[in-house]
């Protein structure tokens, strides 16, 4: 180990693939240039916290399966109703889409809802750039 560092790491470290995986049983792939991906969580708690800032650039999606199983509908795929014999080889496989899915993620640190403002926590820092481009204070 001792020639081993950040720069020599001859070794690939691989978790594997099943219901106590970090990443969970699900993960969704898309196009981008910062490697975000959408995934399930073994942390299923987690969605029980009013503060789920806890990612590490990744998203967690609390019903996977479900989400999986629209995606799959969505797009004429026939494996929609193959998820759970798929999940319970518990080998990985991935499954393209026909069609593309566009995927748009938004920050909002407010909105309304039923009627009255919700407000939550710019864990990103992003409002003061938000504000000063809306006030042309840029």
């Amino acid at each position: 180990w001792q020639s081993v560092n950040g720069k020599r790491f001859p070794y690939k470290i691989v978790q594997p693939a099943g219901p106590t995986n970090a990443l969970g049983q699900v993960k969704f792939l898309f196009p981008n240039k910062f490697n975000v991906y959408l995934h399930d969580t073994a942390n299923r708690n987690l969605f029980e916290q009013s503060n789920r800032a806890l990612s590490h650039g990744c998203i967690r999606v609390h019903k996977p399966l479900e989400f999986a199983q629209l995606l799959y509908q969505l797009d004429g795929n026939p494996a929609a109703g193959q998820i759970n014999q798929i999940l319970a080889t518990k080998q990985t496989k991935g499954v393209n889409f026909q069609h593309p899915i566009p995927v748009h993620l938004t920050y909002f640190t407010a909105w309304v809802k039923d009627g009255k403002l919700q407000t939550f926590d710019d864990i990103y820092g992003r409002d003061r750039l938000v504000g000063n481009i809306l006030f042309g204070r840029v």
